[in-house]
Formats: structure tokens, sequence, C-alpha cells
């Protein structure tokens, strides 16, 4: 494992860090295909949910690293729904980042960062949009 604090900071993989896992915001098995945007057409998107910079909620643990450690603290976001055609913002709504103290195996920081937030897992993507998504 290996941290490095300059213009693009890194830390790499150390014990017990999940390699190859799949993303949180991955749909899961059995989610209905205007989930995923797999066959998305661009042409037809109706709306756009952006993700604001996260807000530190709860401290989780301390991620270790090679020369250094950092603190996951559980995000808080802003999502902004806008309709794609006019950019008229639709709705704003709260996500909470993943209460699981799970520490990445790799990071990418910008210098002067000196903490992590947990990002949101799908399913809460899927019940804080679900009102926009679903007929």
């Amino acid at each position: 494992m290996e941290f490095r604090r300059d213009t693009g900071a890194v830390a790499t993989a150390g014990p017990g860090s999940a390699s190859g896992t799949s993303h949180p915001a991955s749909p899961t098995a059995g989610s209905p295909d205007y989930w995923s945007g797999t066959h998305l057409d661009p042409y037809r998107v109706q709306l756009i949910a952006c993700l604001g910079s996260p807000d530190e909620g709860e401290f989780l643990t301390d991620c270790k690293f090679t020369s250094d450690t950092l603190k996951l603290y559980r995000g808080t976001y802003e999502v902004t729904v806008y309709e794609a055609r006019t950019g008229k913002k639709v709705g704003t709504e709260q996500l909470l980042g993943s209460a699981k103290p799970s520490c990445p195996s790799m990071v990418y920081l910008k210098k002067d960062v000196s903490k992590l937030h947990s990002e949101p897992e799908f399913a809460d993507y899927q019940q804080v949009l679900r009102k926009y998504v679903e007929p």
C-alpha cells in the first residue's frame, strides 16, 4: 500500500482492501433497463440527475495507507434533477453515502484533500430518484 500527497496524490491497495468489486452505484440484477442506461438513446433522455460534492456526515473509520491515514466520513450529497432539453430544475433531493465503514483499495486525491466520503449505494439512488423515473 502506498500514499503520496502531491498534485494528484494516490493511495493504493493494502491489506483487506476489496479489489475487483463492482461500484456501489451499479444496478442490481433484476433492475429495469431504464435504471442501467444500457440501451440508452441520448435523444430520448428526459431527465438528468447531478450529484453535488459531498458534505461531511458521521465519522465511519480510519483508512490506513502506507504513509498516512485518511478519515472516512459518511457522505451527504445534494442531487439536483434537471429537464435534459431545457435545463429547467425539476427538483432537489438529499442522498446519503453508504453507512458501511469500507475503505477503498485506491483513491486519487487533489492537493490538500485529507478525508474521504462514502458513496451512495445503487439502492439509495433508486429510492431517492424513483419518483422522477418510474411511472
